[in-house]
Protein backbone atom coordinates (compact mmCIF):
# COMPACT_ATOMS: atom_id res chain seq x y z
CA UNK A 1 0.00 0.00 0.00
CA UNK A 2 1.45 3.38 -0.63
CA UNK A 3 -0.23 5.35 1.92
CA UNK A 4 0.78 8.93 2.14
CA UNK A 5 2.68 10.18 5.50
CA UNK A 6 0.01 11.84 8.02
CA UNK A 7 1.74 15.46 7.25
CA UNK A 8 0.63 15.44 4.19
CA UNK A 9 -2.85 14.24 4.33
CA UNK A 10 -4.78 17.40 5.96
CA UNK A 11 -6.22 20.16 4.46
CA UNK A 12 -2.33 20.84 2.53
CA UNK A 13 -3.31 18.94 -0.51
CA UNK A 14 -6.81 20.68 -1.35
CA UNK A 15 -5.04 24.11 -0.90
CA UNK A 16 -5.20 24.59 -4.87
CA UNK A 17 -8.51 23.08 -5.89
CA UNK A 18 -9.75 25.52 -2.72
CA UNK A 19 -7.41 28.53 -4.17
CA UNK A 20 -9.17 28.05 -7.99
CA UNK A 21 -12.74 27.48 -6.59
CA UNK A 22 -12.08 30.92 -4.93
CA UNK A 23 -10.90 32.83 -7.83
CA UNK A 24 -13.57 31.58 -9.91
CA UNK A 25 -16.40 32.67 -7.75
CA UNK A 26 -14.74 35.95 -7.20
CA UNK A 27 -14.16 36.49 -11.08
CA UNK A 28 -18.11 35.38 -11.78
CA UNK A 29 -19.07 38.19 -8.81
CA UNK A 30 -16.37 40.61 -10.55
CA UNK A 31 -17.80 40.02 -14.25
CA UNK A 32 -21.80 39.97 -13.01
CA UNK A 33 -21.26 43.26 -10.81
CA UNK A 34 -19.55 44.55 -14.00
CA UNK A 35 -22.00 43.13 -16.36
CA UNK A 36 -24.77 45.15 -14.18
CA UNK A 37 -23.09 48.21 -13.72
CA UNK A 38 -22.57 48.62 -17.37
CA UNK A 39 -26.30 47.99 -17.78
CA UNK A 40 -27.16 50.44 -15.86
CA UNK A 41 -24.89 53.57 -17.19
CA UNK A 42 -26.27 52.28 -21.00
CA UNK A 43 -30.00 52.53 -19.68
CA UNK A 44 -29.38 55.29 -17.43
CA UNK A 45 -27.77 57.14 -20.74
CA UNK A 46 -30.14 56.26 -23.30
CA UNK A 47 -33.10 57.06 -20.75
CA UNK A 48 -31.33 60.81 -20.12
CA UNK A 49 -31.03 61.41 -23.95
CA UNK A 50 -34.61 60.75 -24.92
CA UNK A 51 -35.68 62.71 -22.22
CA UNK A 52 -33.54 65.73 -22.94
CA UNK A 53 -34.89 65.46 -26.59
CA UNK A 54 -37.13 68.33 -27.68
CA UNK A 55 -39.16 66.07 -29.26
CA UNK A 56 -40.50 64.67 -25.70
CA UNK A 57 -39.63 67.66 -23.56
CA UNK A 58 -42.53 69.24 -26.02
CA UNK A 59 -44.73 67.06 -25.61
CA UNK A 60 -44.55 67.15 -21.99
CA UNK A 61 -45.22 70.84 -21.97
CA UNK A 62 -48.06 70.13 -23.97
CA UNK A 63 -49.68 67.93 -21.87
CA UNK A 64 -48.84 69.48 -18.44
CA UNK A 65 -49.61 73.25 -19.21
CA UNK A 66 -51.67 73.32 -22.44
CA UNK A 67 -51.40 76.89 -23.92
CA UNK A 68 -51.92 79.36 -26.77
CA UNK A 69 -50.43 82.67 -27.55
CA UNK A 70 -52.69 85.08 -30.21
CA UNK A 71 -52.93 88.70 -30.82
CA UNK A 72 -55.51 91.37 -31.06
CA UNK A 73 -55.75 89.87 -35.18
CA UNK A 74 -56.57 86.20 -34.17
CA UNK A 75 -52.80 85.58 -35.32
CA UNK A 76 -51.54 82.26 -33.76
CA UNK A 77 -48.36 83.05 -32.38
CA UNK A 78 -47.47 80.21 -30.35
CA UNK A 79 -49.39 76.84 -30.22
CA UNK A 80 -48.40 75.09 -26.93
CA UNK A 81 -50.60 72.13 -27.05
CA UNK A 82 -53.66 74.98 -25.97
CA UNK A 83 -55.41 74.94 -30.03
CA UNK A 84 -56.39 71.02 -29.30
CA UNK A 85 -58.58 72.08 -26.65
CA UNK A 86 -60.02 75.46 -28.70
CA UNK A 87 -62.90 74.84 -31.30
CA UNK A 88 -61.59 77.95 -33.36
CA UNK A 89 -59.44 81.06 -33.67
CA UNK A 90 -59.91 83.11 -30.23
CA UNK A 91 -62.20 85.81 -31.75
CA UNK A 92 -60.69 89.34 -30.52
CA UNK A 93 -63.00 92.59 -30.72
CA UNK A 94 -61.35 96.14 -29.85
CA UNK A 95 -63.52 98.64 -28.26
CA UNK A 96 -61.89 101.90 -27.85
CA UNK A 97 -63.84 104.13 -24.91
CA UNK A 98 -62.24 107.79 -25.31
CA UNK A 99 -64.38 109.01 -22.51
CA UNK A 100 -63.32 106.85 -19.94
CA UNK A 101 -59.58 106.96 -21.99
CA UNK A 102 -59.48 102.76 -22.03
CA UNK A 103 -58.99 100.34 -24.61
CA UNK A 104 -61.07 97.01 -24.21
CA UNK A 105 -61.18 93.98 -25.76
CA UNK A 106 -63.88 91.34 -26.23
CA UNK A 107 -62.18 88.06 -26.47
CA UNK A 108 -64.53 85.25 -27.69
CA UNK A 109 -63.26 81.22 -26.50
CA UNK A 110 -65.02 78.76 -28.32
CA UNK A 111 -63.74 75.10 -26.32
CA UNK A 112 -64.26 71.68 -27.58
CA UNK A 113 -65.54 70.21 -24.11
CA UNK A 114 -66.31 71.44 -21.25
CA UNK A 115 -63.59 72.07 -18.59
CA UNK A 116 -63.92 72.05 -15.19
CA UNK A 117 -61.97 75.57 -14.47
CA UNK A 118 -61.98 78.41 -16.75
CA UNK A 119 -59.38 79.16 -18.67
CA UNK A 120 -56.73 81.49 -17.61
CA UNK A 121 -55.90 84.51 -19.92
CA UNK A 122 -53.28 87.20 -19.17
CA UNK A 123 -52.64 90.11 -21.48
CA UNK A 124 -48.60 89.97 -22.30
CA UNK A 125 -48.28 93.59 -22.73
CA UNK A 126 -49.73 95.57 -19.83
CA UNK A 127 -49.43 96.19 -16.41
CA UNK A 128 -52.70 97.65 -15.94
CA UNK A 129 -55.90 95.81 -17.14
CA UNK A 130 -59.21 94.42 -15.47
CA UNK A 131 -60.34 91.60 -16.99
CA UNK A 132 -63.81 89.77 -16.72
CA UNK A 133 -65.13 86.26 -17.44
CA UNK A 134 -68.28 85.25 -18.23
CA UNK A 135 -69.57 81.71 -19.51
CA UNK A 136 -70.89 82.03 -22.99
CA UNK A 137 -73.40 79.68 -24.45
CA UNK A 138 -72.42 76.23 -24.80
CA UNK A 139 -68.70 75.91 -24.04
CA UNK A 140 -67.80 79.15 -25.00
CA UNK A 141 -65.98 81.41 -23.02
CA UNK A 142 -66.37 85.34 -22.91
CA UNK A 143 -63.39 87.85 -21.72
CA UNK A 144 -63.60 91.46 -21.18
CA UNK A 145 -60.56 93.15 -21.06
CA UNK A 146 -60.00 96.97 -19.87
CA UNK A 147 -56.73 98.28 -20.51
CA UNK A 148 -55.57 102.31 -19.40
CA UNK A 149 -53.90 104.30 -21.08
CA UNK A 150 -50.62 105.46 -20.44
CA UNK A 151 -50.86 109.42 -18.63
CA UNK A 152 -47.21 111.15 -18.24
CA UNK A 153 -48.05 114.43 -16.21
CA UNK A 154 -45.04 117.07 -15.80
CA UNK A 155 -45.05 119.07 -12.89
CA UNK A 156 -42.14 121.19 -11.75
CA UNK A 157 -39.93 119.79 -14.45
CA UNK A 158 -40.88 116.36 -12.84
CA UNK A 159 -42.50 113.61 -15.29
CA UNK A 160 -44.05 110.82 -13.81
CA UNK A 161 -45.82 108.09 -15.45
CA UNK A 162 -48.89 105.96 -14.64
CA UNK A 163 -48.13 102.32 -15.95
CA UNK A 164 -50.98 101.18 -18.92
CA UNK A 165 -50.50 101.64 -22.26
CA UNK A 166 -51.00 104.17 -24.96
CA UNK A 167 -54.24 104.05 -27.90
CA UNK A 168 -51.15 103.31 -30.25
CA UNK A 169 -49.20 100.05 -27.60
CA UNK A 170 -52.74 98.90 -27.52
CA UNK A 171 -53.01 97.36 -31.45
CA UNK A 172 -49.81 95.38 -31.04
CA UNK A 173 -51.18 93.28 -27.69
CA UNK A 174 -50.65 89.73 -27.12
CA UNK A 175 -52.70 87.54 -24.96
CA UNK A 176 -51.88 83.96 -23.88
CA UNK A 177 -54.59 81.95 -22.72
CA UNK A 178 -53.64 78.62 -19.97
CA UNK A 179 -56.03 75.65 -20.38
CA UNK A 180 -56.05 74.39 -16.68
CA UNK A 181 -56.58 70.74 -16.42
Amino acid sequence: MNEQPLKTRGFIPYTKQLSAITWGVFTVVAVGVAAVYGLTVWVNTLVDSRVQSDEVLKKIANKIRPSVIFDEKGTILADMGGMSYLESVPHVERIVNDAANTVGYKITVSLKQFLSNTPILQVMESYGYTLNTTPGPGYQVIYEVSIGFQMITEKDGNTSIAHGVTSEDSTHLRFRLEILI
